[in-house]
């Protein structure tokens, strides 16, 4: 017989990108935050955009869509009008503002008093420009103060991008601007302190793969009345959803739960998968609701939550047969620091477990997560509602838990008569590590394996779990190896682990690209020690 060795490590593809094109132009963008002595609030929005092709208008920017809440909120047209290429200005006439359910609401009873306004531009043309000025004014509600975060990028260019906030002369307005460098221009007139920004030629997100996320090139203004991000939180879960009590088909559901399960883990991860398969999730923003929630007895009743209602409930539900949980927010890092973190921005919510060997997991009420939620948002940190500290993990390998490592290790043999035998080794390391599924069911990790040889169905794999964040599997190979005859030659494709860098689907970098490639930090090696028949010989190119 014969031994060949192979090594592969991989490091990094690149990608495609598309080029964009200009297929309009806002000329002007005008955003004011008004907070009032009265404790009401005005959020004006004004534009002027100018369409360059009659896909801007046809597809893109022939329509506006504002939605508010009519249980404190009205809108304020103060105009609408298009101005042709020839200069003739053409008012929006009144039965271009219709009102409509916003899709998101749908099948919600309590977001059913949503109204998505949507008006319907006229008088488009190449070279026209439509103006739009309007204004959401509220009333005094359950949290009287203003905050928000401003991400400065559109679909398409902006000539001139103006942000301004206004507040009470003595309220205190803690703000901050990232990824770049303008100071605002400031004014006190005894009654409101007014900060604006201006933003000249400012680029149009970006369409190309693998791009970072808009808040980490674009500029960023955050704001917030709050004092820091505690007040913030301690306001939020202050609300009656947050405060606990039975709900009698939350408590049958549990008891039928317990009768199947043997291990903390396991019953909580029952419960997790009640409330995802049976309770509908809908993508609710906070501020539909001015950042107050349905209570877990309500989404139970009305078999359908938001997000972060869902995982109320589903905090609520281990809380009562004593887990040790904590209800979480994973917010980016980029955008967070102690004096602002606005909810609405927060990219996921989730219930904490703590078990009792010290392991800390995750676990989302919306999708039953096959690994620690947070694994799935490298770029956020993770923040208690209760007090906004943030969440520490913890992992046995010296390194971050959250880099991602596949090493593959295979001794292979092929005897004369195709048959193959051997023994293989999968380590995985953080995001390529699925924890929860794999506990569930550790022969899962065969689906990890593309162009897998016969695994030995009488030997069981041997799993390893280091920890959350780490774990080891040995595998047994037997059987028909299978190869392709073709003339003389005999074809057989190496097995390798098919959740890695395989499965971002990259391809070649294209010659020119404007913004930064964005690439997950994945190292994966492979290391095949083969041994063949001294009847052939090895003719396989190293790519």
């Amino acid at each position: 017989m014969r031994k060949y060795i192979l090594s592969i490590s991989i490091i990094l593809f690149a990608a495609f990108s598309f080029a964009q094109t200009t297929d309009a132009v806002f000329k002007k963008i005008k955003k004011t935050y008004t907070l009032n002595v009265d404790g009401t609030s005005e959020y004006r929005y004004q534009k002027e955009l100018q369409l360059n092709s009659q896909y801007a208008f046809n597809r893109l920017f022939g329509e506006t869509f504002v939605i508010y809440n009519p249980d404190y909120e009205y809108v304020k047209i103060h105009h609408a009008y298009t101005i042709m290429a020839n200069g003739r200005k053409v008012e929006v006439p009144e039965n271009a503002f219709n009102k409509v359910l916003p899709r998101a609401a749908a099948n919600y009873p309590a977001y059913n008093q949503m109204i998505e306004l949507v008006i319907t531009h006229t008088a488009l043309e190449v070279g026209a420009t439509i103006f739009l000025d309007y204004s959401i004014i509220s009333k005094p509600q359950y949290i009287k103060e203003l905050m928000g975060i401003e991400i400065l990028q559109e679909s398409v260019a902006v000539d001139n991008y103006e942000i301004v906030l206004k507040v009470p002369a003595r309220r205190l307005l803690n703000y901050s601007l990232l990824n770049a460098d303008i100071k605002p221009k400031e004014e006190n007139d005894g009654t409101y302190r007014t900060y604006t920004w201006l933003f000249n030629e400012v680029k149009a997100q970006s369409y190309e793969q693998a791009s970072p996320k808009g808040y980490d090139l674009a500029s960023v203004i955050e704001f917030s009345t709050f004092s820091d991000t505690r007040y913030e939180f301690d306001a939020f879960v202050s609300q009656q959803a947050f405060k606990k009590s039975a709900i009698k088909g939350l408590e049958d559901m549990i008891k039928e739960c317990q009768k199947n399960t043997n291990s903390e883990l396991a019953l909580a991860l029952e419960i997790q998968k009640y409330i995802v398969n049976n309770i509908s999730t809908k993508h609710i923003p906070l501020t539909w609701h001015n950042y107050q929630i349905q209570t877990p007895k309500q989404v139970w009743d009305a078999n359908v939550g938001s997000e972060v209602e869902k995982a109320n409930l589903l905090w609520q539900a281990l809380d009562q047969i004593g887990l040790n949980t904590d209800l979480v927010a994973l917010y980016p890092f980029a955008l967070y620091h102690e004096k602002q973190a606005d909810l609405e921005n927060t990219a996921a919510f989730g219930v904490l477990l703590e078990l009792k060997d010290g392991t800390k997991l995750i676990l989302s009420a919306s999708e039953n997560n096959p690994k620690s939620l947070e694994l799935s948002h490298p770029d956020c940190v993770v923040l208690s509602l209760k007090n906004a500290a943030e969440v520490k993990f913890r992992s046995s390998d010296s390194l971050d838990p959250k880099l991602s490592l596949i090493q593959l290790k295979s001794k292979i043999t092929i005897d004369p008569n195709n048959d193959i035998y051997g023994d293989m080794t999968v380590r995985l390391r953080g995001a390529q590590f699925d924890y929860i599924a794999l506990q569930q069911d550790t022969q899962r990790i065969k689906r990890y394996i593309s162009n897998p040889p016969p695994f030995a169905k009488e030997e069981i794999i041997e799993a390893h779990y280091i920890d959350a964040y780490n774990g080891q599997f040995e595998l047994k190979i037997k059987g028909d190896a299978k190869l392709k005859n073709q003339e003389n030659y005999y074809f057989w494709s190496m097995p390798y682990v098919n959740n890695g860098i395989a499965a971002k689907h990259l391809n070649t970098l294209p010659t020119n690209r404007e913004f930064p490639l964005l690439l997950s930090a994945i190292y994966e090696d492979y290391e095949y020690i083969i041994t063949l028949p001294k009847s052939v010989e090895w003719v396989g190119n190293e790519m």
